[in-house]
């Protein structure tokens, strides 16, 4: 598991409470992730450098092939290591890592409603992140910068028509040798870095990854190169799901998950090896999930107390919101997995034995 993901130390902090007025803070929980690093190697691809017998362009003839071939033994390493880039000791030889803290944070609280004496229910996610860096510590590192933290509020009123998801997307700016790459935000949601081979003797023995060398060097213009894979950085796009639910009360169930970043090993045509999957190795970091279940009409909240003279008011027969403990639940999800790693914040607002919705998937 070394060669896929680590992960360092993890620190976890949760609250509730209930107020029959409504008011205040129901659920207040955060996570804190010191450190990771994921893709030490990646397991698809070969781990030797001679491909002879093995490669097998589509799109070019056996001459061109092995130049290819011939390329590839001159690195230092097997293409699973992305020609000798990544293997080494700790986190800076992989492909991702954090080299800050990590920190999220669900919050679940009840909000009024315009026209109405009831309450919504609202689950609301954020991440807070300075950076993620790519192949840290060696010449091609690229620095995944963000600008603008990602916010993720879903509001239930107990009835669709009135239910909200509001999303604000990051702003990543990634960073290579000094110089800006290109931005990734909700209108430029994806960019690609390729990773190619000089088709020339390489004198550091190394791939070229982005615009630089080996040398740590810009790539001088003439050189001839061939794109084997891209490393393709995407902001994850926003996903809804909501359902009308009857038990343990009539009601609205409203939820949504996004990511902060995406990260594909893709292959290109130029990758004559065969049974390839169509990604290579995917890492997905920084998932926020929110949702929010509230009765139809709204959360029915306790009166003013009366006068101890007069005498006593009646309950209200209407769907109450929160039995003490365990009505609302704010629970923060870290899941890894073969070549893909999530972080994220999962808000619910619920009763007890409430029905779930379906568990989100990555996109």
């Amino acid at each position: 598991m070394d060669t896929l993901v680590k992960v360092g130390v993890l620190n976890g902090r949760v609250q509730a409470q209930w107020h029959d007025n409504c008011t205040g803070t129901i659920a207040d929980s955060s996570t804190e992730l010191a450190s990771l690093s994921a893709l030490n190697a990646i397991p698809t691809l070969p781990s030797t450098p001679d491909l002879t017998g093995v490669f097998d362009a589509p799109n070019l003839d056996p001459a061109a092939d092995q130049v290819v071939i011939n390329g590839l033994k001159n690195l230092t390493g097997g293409l699973s290591t992305l020609g000798g880039v990544l293997g080494g000791q700790g986190s800076t030889s992989s492909l991702l890592s954090l080299p800050n803290t990590l920190s999220a944070r669900s919050v679940v609280r009840l909000v009024d409603i315009p026209g109405s004496a009831n309450k919504a229910v609202e689950s609301t996610s954020t991440l807070q992140v300075a950076a993620v860096k790519l192949l840290a510590g060696t010449p091609f590192e690229l620095s995944v910068n963000v600008v603008s933290q990602p916010t993720l509020t879903v509001t239930s009123t107990g009835d669709k028509a009135t239910s909200t998801v509001r999303y604000t997307a990051p702003i990543l700016e990634v960073v290579q040798g000094g110089k800006s790459l290109g931005k990734l935000d909700a209108a430029n949601p994806r960019l690609d870095v390729p990773i190619g081979i000089p088709l020339q003797n390489p004198v550091d023995k190394l791939p070229i990854i982005g615009a630089l060398l080996g040398t740590g060097q810009t790539l001088p213009a003439g050189l001839s190169k061939l794109d084997l894979g891209v490393l393709r950085l995407s902001v994850a796009g926003l996903n809804q799901k909501s359902e009308e639910s009857t038990q343990p009360f009539k009601g609205f169930q409203l939820g949504a998950t996004a990511r902060l970043l995406d990260l594909q090993v893709l292959p290109t045509d130029a990758l004559g090896l065969p049974n390839l999957p169509s990604a290579l190795a995917q890492i997905s970091l920084g998932e926020q999930v929110a949702r929010a279940y509230a009765p139809t009409g709204g959360v029915v909240c306790a009166t003013a107390a009366t006068p101890p003279q007069a005498p006593p008011a009646p309950q209200p027969k209407g769907p109450a919101l929160a039995y003490t403990n365990a009505a609302y639940q704010s629970v923060p999800i870290f899941w890894t997995g073969t070549a893909m790693l999530m972080i994220g914040v999962v808000l619910v607002a619920a009763l007890p034995r409430r029905k779930r919705l379906s568990p989100y998937k990555a996109g």
